[in-house]
């Protein structure tokens, strides 16, 4: 298995510092669930003030799994060693009940229907038992041949028939009940927002799908959310506002919802996080800033 800890652990905490996550879960029309990699904690926007829900609580990943639990991550350092601690949270978000603690890199996840997390590990998809024994996401978990190996794993997320799909550099994957994954869409093209480039230029950040299956992917390196329907084809579902980039993106019924971040200087600042109806109009749920924190 291929550890995290192939860097300083002091150059590993600035790396992972240095950027905001994608975790953002939708509890409803008005409830919006994010983490926050930056000022350490989970936030709750709604109709009025963003609500810190956890503090010292450094978030990337927060996602909601196949069980209708919500989870979410930790990471720190301890004993030298650069680790990611699983957490699953009550319905507000708060509550955190530690699962597992790894010094692998399984920050992006997610949990099946018996509650068994579910992430990358080895250049494919596994499962963890109760027993803590991995086994290949059903019966399988990679991609399917002829197709390129997973590239890092930035999004893991449920669709209609527990279809899961994932976002990996340049590329949107549906995974089936075959536990195949199949590409779904792959973007090309020179960024427009370099810093959240990838190897190959493109790269999606975050991943949501809604009832219908349309897929809606953060295209962070073009500041754009792209909606992918079922037959392939795409459009443009939002685009970065005044440099606040979208890095996640949640779904309820036709509303889009938005995790956003913006660079001023070295400082990143928000989560902020963006509505979007159906009519396409938009509106600012909250901004966590400093007189937030």
């Amino acid at each position: 298995m291929k550890r995290a800890l192939l860097l300083p652990t002091t150059l590993i905490a600035a790396l992972v510092l240095a950027h905001p996550g994608g975790g953002i879960v939708a509890l409803g029309p008005d409830r919006i669930l994010t983490g926050d990699a930056v000022g350490n904690g989970v936030w709750l926007f709604g109709t009025s003030r963003p609500t810190r829900q956890l503090s010292d609580f450094h978030c990337h990943w927060i996602t909601r799994g196949l069980d209708g639990n919500l989870y979410a991550e930790k990471q720190g350092e301890r004993n030298g060693e650069w680790v990611v601690t699983i957490y699953r949270l009550d319905k507000q978000g708060k509550s955190p009940e530690r699962l597992w603690t790894s010094t692998i890199a399984h920050s992006v996840f997610t949990a099946d229907r018996q509650g068994r997390l579910v992430f990358p590990d080895g250049g494919r998809l596994v499962t963890r038992e109760a027993s803590g024994r991995l086994v290949a996401f059903r019966g399988d978990g990679r991609p399917v041949a002829g197709e390129p190996p997973f590239d890092s794993v930035g999004a893991l997320v449920w669709g209609p028939g527990d279809a899961l799909y994932l976002c990996d550099g340049p590329h949107v994957r549906k995974v089936g009940s075959d536990g195949k994954a199949r590409i779904l869409k792959t973007f090309e093209g020179k960024p427009t927002v370099e810093m959240y480039g990838g190897r190959s230029g493109a790269r999606v950040w975050g991943l949501a799908v809604d009832g219908e299956s349309r897929v809606y992917a953060a295209l962070t390196s073009h500041g754009q959310v792209v909606r992918i329907a079922p037959n392939g084809q795409t459009s443009v579902a939002a685009r970065s506002s005044d440099d606040w980039h979208a890095t996640g993106v949640a779904v309820h019924g036709d509303t889009l919802f938005l995790l956003e971040t913006k660079l001023e200087g070295n400082r990143n600042l928000g989560p902020r996080v963006r509505r979007i109806a159906a009519d396409g109009r938009a509106t600012i749920l909250g901004t966590v800033g400093a007189t937030s924190r």
